[in-house]
């Protein structure tokens, strides 16, 4: 089983990752996929990755995430506000999708969605 969590969107090549994750999985093995995207590209990332492997299942959870993001808000923001120096602090909101951040704005307008995919290696 490969598990890649939040950490795609950062990959230089998703061509490159997707080979790479067909290669190493063997006949029948699993790949559980979440990380998010601009909207209008989920349509091309659940094309790329089923390139050599099966769609088993996908879901868009961002409200899901919305929701997780919501209910931790202030004890991220809180400590956030106690251990970074205030010139980092905006950077980390960001990050952390704190309520009132461009991030989390993005993934309540729409604009980012979440895609959580389930998929396997072919088994011939």
């Amino acid at each position: 089983m490969v598990v890649n969590v939040e950490s795609s969107h950062c990959y230089p090549s998703m061509a490159a990752f997707v080979a790479e994750v067909t290669r190493v999985l063997r006949p029948g093995g699993m790949f559980a996929y979440a990380d998010f995207r601009p909207a209008p590209q989920i349509p091309d990332l659940l094309a790329r990755l089923s390139e050599g492997l099966l769609l088993q299942a996908s879901e868009d959870i961002t409200g899901r995430v919305l929701a997780a993001l919501r209910a931790d808000n202030d004890r991220k923001a809180g400590l956030i506000d106690t251990m970074v120096p205030r010139p980092f602090r905006r950077p980390f909101r960001r990050f952390a999708g704190i309520e009132g951040s461009s991030t989390y704005a993005r993934f309540f307008t729409g604009e980012l969605r979440y895609l959580s995919a389930h998929l396997g290696s072919p088994l011939i």
